[in-house]
């Protein structure tokens, strides 16, 4: 696995139906990823990202964001995570320095002004977490603005499952609580029944 798109697509393979990610009350299996990166790529292809092209990610921890960095590591192209508490002058030089083809940021987000924050340089804008029908005319910063669709709501049904199976439903995620970590060189006690 030398590329994101093959690690990806190696933990497809092997997990497929589980959980891969969870944001709240939203979840994706490993084969929705793989649905939503793909269908995000295609997009973002269509927006004129290619090889060797830089995209700004300025999102805070969301579904969107991984999705993002899969889809553009399939295209070849690089994600420039930015931190949300950046303020203009850190953001203009990242910008300055990086010249990204795009930035994407999150409707809304702790009242924060990404819009009035970025500098006029030209990319398009793609937007997270905007309901639809919203005016998202006051994101242009010269280069367009784009609505990055769920990944939720991606359907995993081209990507073909051993047996026909098909990935759990949208109205009822699951949660995978991991069992807590033991530390390296302590055992558990055993319970009082069997001592």
């Amino acid at each position: 696995m030398d590329t994101l798109a093959g690690l990806l697509s190696g933990l497809a393979a092997e997990h497929g139906a589980r959980v891969a990610l969870v944001e709240g009350d939203r979840a994706l299996t490993f084969d929705e990823l793989v649905a939503a990166a793909a269908a995000l790529a295609g997009d973002l292809a269509g927006w004129g990202v290619s090889r060797g092209d830089v995209v700004a990610l300025w999102l805070p921890n969301v579904l969107e964001y991984l999705v993002a960095e899969f889809a553009l590591g399939a295209l070849g192209a690089a994600a420039l995570g930015i931190n949300t508490r950046y303020g203009e002058h850190e953001l203009a030089h990242l910008v300055e320095r990086a010249r990204p083809v795009g930035v994407v940021v999150p409707h809304r987000f702790l009242d924060i002004d990404f819009v009035g924050k970025l500098p006029r340089f030209g990319a398009w804008v793609g937007v997270v977490g905007a309901p639809e029908g919203a005016d998202l005319s006051g994101f242009d910063v010269g280069g367009g603005v784009h609505r990055l669709p769920d990944p939720t709501a991606c359907d995993p049904a081209p990507l073909p499952r051993a047996g026909g199976q098909r990935t759990r439903s949208r109205t009822s995620p699951r949660r995978v609580r991991p069992a807590p970590p033991s530390s390296p060189g302590t055992r558990r006690r055993p319970s009082s029944s069997t001592r």
